[in-house]
């Protein structure tokens, strides 16, 4: 599948970065911090020679949540197959099986 950075270069360029990616960084992180969403945009802007951009940065929210935010704030574009099923492998590591099967709707796949 490819990566998305190639398609939002040219947004990007255009427009500049019309949504910054959404980071997290957990108290005992030592300043180190995690993507939550946005790696396309940060890779169309790295090969761009962008070297800052605006950033959400969140703490204090639990695993659950993160990939919550990371689901919700990527449903705005069709998702691939692959992006798809790397949403359910962490949900299956972190949600039980139940609360996995009611957030297959959201991705166009039906709860049976």
């Amino acid at each position: 599948y490819p990566k998305r950075d190639t398609l939002l270069k040219e947004s990007i360029k255009n427009w500049g970065l019309l949504q910054p990616p959404i980071l997290f960084t957990p108290k005992d992180s030592s300043g180190k911090y995690q993507l939550i969403s946005g790696e396309g945009r940060v890779l169309a802007c790295k090969s761009l020679g962008v070297n800052s951009i605006p950033a959400y940065i969140l703490s204090e929210k639990k695993p659950e949540e993160l990939l919550l935010i990371s689901l919700e704030s990527n449903l705005f574009r069709p998702l691939n197959l692959v992006e798809k099923a790397e949403f359910i492998k962490r949900a299956l590591k972190i949600f039980t099986m139940e609360r996995t099967l009611e957030l297959l709707p959201k991705l166009n796949f039906s709860r049976n």
